[in-house]
């Protein structure tokens, strides 16, 4: 309990630089694969390809804050694995985008279940055996590793099979949207 303020600040800091990584892409990739299931593999791998580069931007504010505010080691290697799992989760929205997209909402509810199923079982282990704030947050990066996994193998058995692929004109087609979505995010 002595370190829950840790934990918040940690939590806080990460949370508000994580909707860089969204920026409106998860709506946009629902949308415009419901639209067109056709151009299913090249919105994804743009979508992916963009929420790599928004991930690298949203990682290197979150741990240059930590350093500005923060001289524990602790604390800042605790940011760290925070900061990673952030961005694995929302890297792994991208699978239920494509759930949502082709209506099978199945699919995204038991996305929930495992990833709070993984997550409860983590903490757990993390209590039992006293592992601190560091163990908190990987039980959580590794509660998204796991979300990540199952959503790649759903996607690539029922669906089709993800392939990423620079593709400028589609990354700047949906890049074009995320900027034109930017009003609506920030208010």
């Amino acid at each position: 309990l002595n370190v829950f303020g840790d934990y918040g600040f940690i939590l806080a800091v990460s949370m508000t630089f994580s909707i860089i990584i969204d920026m409106g892409t998860n709506q946009i990739i629902m949308r415009e694969i419901a639209r067109n299931r056709n151009l299913t593999q090249e919105i994804f791998s743009a979508g992916l390809i963009l929420k790599a580069f928004f991930s690298i931007v949203c990682f290197s504010l979150i741990v240059i804050t930590i350093h500005l505010t923060s001289d524990s080691q602790e604390l800042i290697y605790s940011a760290y694995i925070c900061a990673l799992a952030i961005v694995v989760f929302m890297m792994g929205d991208i699978f239920d985008d494509i759930f949502k997209a082709y209506e099978k909402m199945e699919y995204s509810a038991y996305l929930k279940i495992i990833e709070e199923t993984t997550y409860i079982l983590g903490i757990i282990v993390v209590v039992f055996f006293d592992f601190g704030l560091n163990g908190v947050f990987l039980a959580l990066l590794f509660t998204y590793m796991v979300r990540i996994g199952f959503g790649f193998a759903t996607v690539s058995k029922k669906f089709f099979s993800p392939r990423i692929r620079l593709d400028m004109p589609t990354i700047k087609w949906i890049f074009k949207d995320v900027k034109l979505s930017q009003p609506t995010i920030f208010s």
